[in-house]
């Protein structure tokens, strides 16, 4: 199948979705999505990506991708990650945690504060309407391009609606993470480091990022872009 390059405004869409609600994303009793692109649904990845334009950054749309046709728990809904790194300055402007002593956990940290933010900033009333929260656990997960462990990490989102990809979600083929190059984003013109949320198992102050290869290794106190997925 060649790669699609389906691209729709979420905004016009969901004016089609009665009360603008998660729940009437989908009909009910229906196998068919209620939002449609001419005579076909959309689509997670397959072999190439439907677009949703949801939102706007620095005065631009923000641009997503369809990883999947259901969420990051298999839970009715889609799973969209922005298509580029978002942020500020010459390196992306955000720490993971920036205050001592440091830490790698997700709950609390600079990192997801910055989420929150970008959520309640850059979204309308009717786009927040429309996105639905998660609550998920992460199992231990080694990674297969820098044989780093990750650790376990029960309820590491919880309640969360902007968040950032695990190193397991990262590595996805299922999501189009089929090599190191599949996770390449840029920010600006050039190739960005993009923080995800996985700890490092052996490391109380490092956790996962992608690199501008696309490698998912660790970090502990780096300035990167943003590359934020939430579920709809």
């Amino acid at each position: 199948m060649q790669p699609k390059k389906k691209a729709i405004s979420l905004l016009l869409a969901i004016c089609l979705v009665v009360g603008l609600l998660p729940a009437t994303v989908f009909a009910a009793g229906d196998t068919g999505k209620a939002i449609q692109l001419g005579a076909s649904g959309i689509e997670g990845y397959n072999n190439g990506y439907d677009y949703i334009y949801m939102g706007s950054y620095n005065s631009s749309p923000v641009k997503w991708r369809v990883l999947d046709d259901q969420t990051n728990t298999g839970a009715t809904g889609l799973f969209l990650l922005s298509e580029d790194l978002l942020g500020s300055g010459s390196y992306g402007g955000v720490y993971f945690d920036n205050a001592s002593p440091y830490s790698n956990a997700w709950q609390g940290s600079d990192a997801q504060a910055w989420c929150n933010t970008f959520e309640s900033s850059n979204l309308d009333s009717r786009e927040l309407a429309a996105i639905l929260s998660t609550t998920k656990s992460d199992e231990e997960f080694t990674s297969s391009t820098y044989s780093v462990l990750f650790a376990a990490s029960t309820d590491i989102l919880n309640g969360d609606q902007v968040f950032f990809l695990s190193a397991q979600e990262a590595e996805n083929a299922d999501y189009g993470f089929t090599n190191d190059t599949a996770r390449v984003a840029n920010y600006g013109a050039s190739a960005g480091v993009w923080w995800l949320r996985s700890p490092n198992a052996t490391s109380l102050t490092t956790r996962a990022y992608s690199s501008t290869t696309g490698l998912c290794t660790t970090s502990s106190c780096a300035m990167t872009g943003r590359r934020v997925p939430l579920l709809i």
